[in-house]
């Protein structure tokens, strides 16, 4: 397991901290969190125009594109996939809104159907380094590539995310099925006048994250740990390549959350998907991660 560099300014001033890369196998130390300006405050809005003026489009069912070249200095690939072309590669992502940096100089590179594990605090400008990977914001400079896609518009039709606050929150009042049934006709372009209630369908959408609840639960009863599943279930109802994450830990206590990165890597090694879930505490993912992100 290796931990790419993953770095951000703090205080806006603009001058990068220090990074590390280590080698699989060798002990790593803690990168020591410090006080961040406010993620979403400041940076591009993932529902708005970027920052130069181009509208982002909604995601929807993504093809295998050409493979991105792999830099011979690229860190954070696990050894056994060493020799294939990365599905992820970011170099020198930096993001700037109005109070200063959300994130800065992020190096990252992921192999196709592994796990990444992106953690920080509110206000380290993890939010918006995800909503960057999955092509929602435009970086202020550097650049990444989904599957040799550079453009957000482009990396938008090969990856989805799950619940995001402030993004796409699930609606508390409305039922799983009819939260499924809702992606389902929106992924075809209609909306449906009546809504057929297949609990087999159902039942279909949430096995790839093992989530086993009645269709008719609204959504506002679930627990954290389910509401992280049904919002991952959604989205891979489009069929991604990549599936984006955010606050899989929010809710949980460590022995939970352990689990939760359990069944993420299950998810990766069942279903093939590249995942990059965001969290405030990376150590319940030790050992389940390929790639460790701290902010």
């Amino acid at each position: 397991m290796t931990r790419p560099p993953a770095a951000e300014s703090p205080d806006g001033s603009g001058a990068p901290p220090a990074q590390s890369s280590h080698a699989p196998g060798q002990p790593t130390e803690p990168t020591t969190p410090s006080p961040h300006a406010p993620d979403a405050p400041g940076a591009p809005s993932a529902q708005s125009p970027d920052a130069s003026g181009e509208p982002t489009v909604p995601e929807g069912p993504g093809a295998p594109g050409a493979p991105s070249p792999q830099a011979s200095d690229v860190a954070g690939e696990p050894e056994g996939v060493r020799a294939s072309a990365p599905l992820i590669v970011a170099r020198g992502l930096s993001l700037r809104g109005a109070r200063g940096w959300a994130y800065r100089d992020v190096d990252l590179s992921l192999a196709e159907g592994c796990l990444a594990a992106v953690s920080g605090e509110a206000g380290s400008g993890r939010t918006s380094l995800l909503l960057t990977l999955a092509g929602r914001m435009r970086p202020t400079s550097g650049d990444v590539t989904v599957s040799g896609r550079s453009a957000p518009a482009a990396i938008q039709r090969v990856a989805a995310i799950g619940e995001t606050e402030g993004v796409n929150e699930l609606d508390d009042a409305l039922t799983v099925a009819e939260h499924v049934f809702e992606r389902r006709h929106l992924r075809a372009g209609i909306l449906p006048r009546r809504r057929t209630r297949r609990r087999d369908e159902v039942a279909a959408a949430l096995a790839p994250v093992g989530l086993a609840v009645h269709p008719d639960t609204p959504v506002g009863d679930l627990g954290p740990r389910d509401r992280h599943l049904l919002g991952a279930a959604l989205a891979l109802m489009d069929r991604p390549l990549l599936l984006v994450l955010d606050d899989v830990d929010r809710g949980m206590r460590g022995d939970h959350q352990r689990e939760m990165w359990t069944l993420l890597r299950a998810l990766t090694e069942q279903v093939g998907v590249t995942v990059v879930a965001g969290c405030v505490d990376g150590a319940p993912a030790a050992g389940l991660a390929d790639v460790e992100v701290a902010l």
